[in-house]
């Protein structure tokens, strides 16, 4: 079978497995960009030759790419689902070692409480569009979903008397995630003046001035803009404010399992990154809880 062929019956099976629309553009973006390579070099192979020339691409890949090493790892893990899918569905005779992916812990730099009222306090209450997007930052910090989540929340997933999102995640799975008394109190008013401007047929929770659903690009040309005008020089992007939230929560006593739930992680690996980077209340939990002191 050429590669071309296991290409495209790849993304086929990652879309049986309900794999969001944003996943099959990095797996057709990393995996295709392995195939180009081969191509060009080798011209239309079998997939049983990835063997013997794949460990030159991830050299390649690595040393002539000026990749990022976040952007190099994210290749790597893209590369490392399609092989295993070739060798698992009998295409290739035994399994193809990808370089070790190492944890990136020190890239994750949440805002701290200070930055966070930096943030909030740029938007102007008195305008819709800063009502929305006080709101629309808020959710982030308070819930720590991700930019596809919240970009298709509706007025229907907002359940304000009992304090919780109904939120569609990776494979379509929905869980519930709290939000807080003030976040409360601010989606209330801004569904109030929601009701006035939004478009006949529009059903999305977060709409622009003219009452059309606000698109996940939408989103991120704001934060452009928030990055801007605050003069923020590092990383600022919807991820970040899962960061922020995640790290803000433990930090505040909450508990790596019921985090590994609001966040929608299907295992504690993700989760425990944010209790290491935690380092604030441990003092303060070992002096009431310390086993010799409460002798």
């Amino acid at each position: 079978m050429f590669l071309i062929q296991s290409l495209t019956l790849f993304l086929t099976d990652k879309k049986l497995d309900d794999c969001s629309s944003s996943t099959l553009d990095f797996y057709g973006y990393t995996v295709g960009k392995l195939l180009g390579y081969m191509g060009e070099k080798y011209g239309e192979i079998g997939v049983e030759r990835l063997q013997e020339h794949i460990q030159e691409y991830f050299l390649w890949l690595k040393e002539e790419n000026s990749l990022s090493p976040h952007s190099y790892h994210s290749h790597l893990r893209g590369i490392k689902v399609y092989l295993n899918f070739l060798f698992s569905e009998g295409f290739i005779d035994s399994e193809i070692r990808v370089p070790k992916i190492r944890k990136l812990d020190s890239e994750i730099k949440p805002l701290s409480e200070s930055d966070i009222r930096r943030v909030l306090n740029l938007f102007d209450l008195n305008s819709f569009i800063g009502l929305r997007d006080r709101t629309l930052f808020s959710l982030f910090l308070d819930t720590g979903i991700r930019l596809g989540e919240i970009s298709s929340l509706s007025v229907d997933d907002v359940d304000l008397r009992n304090g919780y999102l109904t939120v569609t995640g990776k494979g379509r799975k929905q869980r519930y995630v709290p939000f807080g008394r003030e976040m409360k109190k601010l989606l209330w008013r801004y569904i109030k003046q929601r009701v006035v401007r939004v478009r006949q047929g529009t059903n999305h929770l977060f709409i622009t001035q003219t009452g059309t659903t606000i698109t996940s690009s939408g989103i991120q040309m704001l934060f452009r803009r928030v990055k801007q005008g605050l003069g923020i020089k590092g990383k600022f992007s919807p991820h970040l404010m899962r960061h922020s939230f995640s790290v803000n929560y433990i930090n505040n006593g909450g508990d790596s399992f019921s985090l590994q739930r609001i966040l929608g992680h299907t295992t504690q690996e993700m989760t425990s990154r944010y209790v290491h980077l935690s380092t604030t209340n441990l003092k303060d939990q070992h002096t009431k809880y310390s086993p010799i002191d409460r002798i």
